[in-house]
């Protein structure tokens, strides 16, 4: 990730807040703009692009007060059991967050996410963390619409419709060591993540064209996540850091060995062009993404007597209503 160091920039432009309310004069002249590019190596930060995944609940706003503060605490256990199924049963994809127990893992994790309120934006390493994530997410939504999984919870909140928007560019960490609680993330990833959310009047996940891009140079095309197998991510060059050395850390509830029916991992996948937005001072062409994945509960049997809960779920749909 890129940092930037906010010390750096008080420092450089010589801001100093120790008198009141600015009541100095500041005589200082401007500097040249090519100048703050090199320091900051402004070529580095636009090379080392990042996935951004947005979630949104979809018409937050209309929900009773008492729904809405409610919402937010379930938003948060649907973020917690979400990783904690990546982390367990998706361990090559997700290692890079493993600090020896899930508490400090989880930790790590979080500290890429920024809350929005009703959702939030979570920042991976590639489109195919943002993809795997947004459908375990999911399918912990379909869990819990269906009764499955907290069933008082979800019966006092009513069903949920989400929206998704997976963008990759930009994104950089401004560190703020004074004051801790003003770190965050900024960049084009975010901000062209954000746009399209706005701009969805359903409940779909899309992508932009850089997302769209890269699936068709590293993988053939988002198509083919419908049948690859974990032993073909691996050989994708933004993996080639990624350790492998055992079996476990090799195995994939999305992208199984060998696909059988009962565990045939992502299947159907529809990517349609629906429009495009202004972001800026750019356009962005949007893309709208559906694929289905099937799991069963538990996903591993221990006792024979147990019964196995069957799911299918979509992530997005199939709606190609222009973007408003």
């Amino acid at each position: 990730m890129n940092d930037i160091d906010y010390n750096f920039l008080e420092n450089y432009f010589e801001c100093n807040y120790n008198d009141i309310a600015g009541s100095k004069k500041d005589n200082n002249t401007s500097d040249n703009e090519e100048n703050f590019k090199k320091q900051i190596n402004v070529d580095n930060i636009l090379q080392n692009k990042y996935a951004v995944l947005g979630i949104d609940i979809y018409q937050y706003s209309q929900y009773e007060i008492s729904k809405q503060i409610v919402v937010p605490f379930l938003f948060q256990q649907m973020l917690i059991r979400t990783f904690k199924v990546c982390f367990n049963v998706e361990p090559f994809l997700f290692q890079q967050y493993n600090k020896g127990n899930f508490e400090d893992s989880f930790q790590y994790f979080v500290s890429h996410f920024i809350d929005t309120g009703d959702g939030g934006f979570l920042i991976f390493d590639t489109p195919i963390h943002a993809i795997v994530f947004a459908i375990y997410f999911e399918s912990i939504v379909r869990n819990i619409n269906s009764g499955f999984l907290y069933k008082k919870l979800g019966s006092f909140v009513g069903p949920l419709l989400l929206r998704y928007a997976i963008t990759y560019n930009t994104v950089y960490h401004l560190i703020n060591n004074k004051n801790h609680g003003l770190c965050n993330y900024y960049g084009s990833g975010i901000i062209d993540c954000s746009r399209i959310i706005s701009k969805d009047r359903l409940n779909r996940c899309l992508i932009d064209e850089d997302t769209y891009k890269w699936f068709l140079y590293n993988t053939n095309g988002i198509e083919t996540l419908s049948y690859m197998p974990i032993e073909a991510i691996k050989e994708i060059d933004s993996f080639k850091n990624y350790q492998s050395d055992n079996q476990q850390k090799t195995e994939s509830f999305c992208f199984p060995h060998k696909r059988t029916e009962i565990n045939k991992g992502i299947q159907r996948i529809d990517i349609q062009k629906i429009g495009e937005i202004k972001s800026k001072s750019s356009i962005l062409s949007i893309y709208n993404l559906h694929l289905q994945f099937s799991y069963q509960l538990p996903f591993i049997k221990t006792d024979p007597n147990e019964k196995i809960h069957y799911f299918t779920v979509s992530l997005g749909n199939l709606n190609t209503e222009g973007i408003v």
